[in-house]
C-alpha cells in the first residue's frame, strides 16, 4: 500500500503463508478501508483476500480449486466472482458477508468464466473467453442465460461505466461497444 501517492510503497501482510505467493488477478477497493483481491493457481486454489485497514493486512479466503479470475463488488460486503477450468466448466461465486462464506454455482458450460460486470443493479454479464460465449443475468445474478458473442469472438474482459456505456475486449484485438439493442448476441442453437 502507499500513503503518499505512490512515491513509496509499504509491504502488506497476509494471514497465511500457504497462499502468500499465488498470483493476484485483480484488486479493488470499495472505499479507502475495505478492499478485495482475487487470484490463485489452477488445480490448487482460488483465493479471495480481504482487508479492512486500507490494505495493510489481508485475510485469506479459499473458495475454489481453480483461480478466481475476476470480481464485482455489489457493496462493501457483497461480491460476485468468476473462475472455473476446462475440465469441470465455468463457475461464479457469491458472498454477502464480507467474503467469509461463499456459494458456488456452475454455469453448465465448458470453459473458464473470465470476467464479470454489471450494467445495472439487475443486469450482469460474464465472459467465457475462448468458448465464445457470454452469460447474461437480468435478476441481479441469481440466474444466468447463455449468449453467443458478437462475431463468435473470444471475449476476455467486459466493463460497464453506466447503464448505457460498456465495452468488451478479446482475441485478435477485438473491442466491442455495448449498444442497448445488441446485434449478434443471440441464444445459441
Amino acid at each position: 500500500n502507499t500513503t503518499n501517492g505512490g512515491t513509496s510503497w509499504n509491504q502488506s501482510f497476509s494471514d497465511t503463508v500457504l497462499y502468500r505467493n499465488l498470483p493476484i488477478n485483480k484488486i479493488e477497493f470499495y472505499n479507502d478501508q475495505i478492499g478485495y483481491a482475487c487470484g490463485g493457481t489452477r488445480d490448487f486454489a482460488g483465493i479471495i483476500w480481504t482487508t479492512t485497514d486500507s490494505g495493510i493486512n489481508w485475510n485469506t479466503n479459499y473458495i475454489a480449486l481453480d483461480p478466481i479470475t475476476d470480481m464485482y463488488l455489489v457493496n462493501q460486503d457483497s461480491i460476485f466472482c468468476t473462475g472455473g477450468d476446462y475440465k469441470f466448466g465455468s463457475n461464479y461465486y457469491s458472498s454477502s458477508d464480507f467474503a467469509i462464506n461463499w456459494q458456488s454455482f456452475g454455469l453448465g458450460f465448458f470453459g473458464i468464466a473470465q470476467a464479470i460486470d454489471f450494467k445495472t443493479k439487475t443486469e450482469g454479464w460474464i465472459t467465457i473467453g475462448n468458448s465464445q460465449r457470454l452469460f447474461k443475468s437480468t435478476d441481479g445474478g441469481f440466474s444466468w442465460n447463455i449468449k453467443t458473442t458478437p462475431q463468435n469472438s473470444a471475449i476476455f474482459d467486459i466493463v460497464f461505466v453506466d447503464s448505457l456505456n460498456g465495452w468488451a475486449v478479446g482475441n485478435e484485438g477485438v473491442i466491442f461497444k455495448y449498444v442497448s439493442d445488441i446485434v449478434n448476441v443471440n441464444d445459441p442453437g
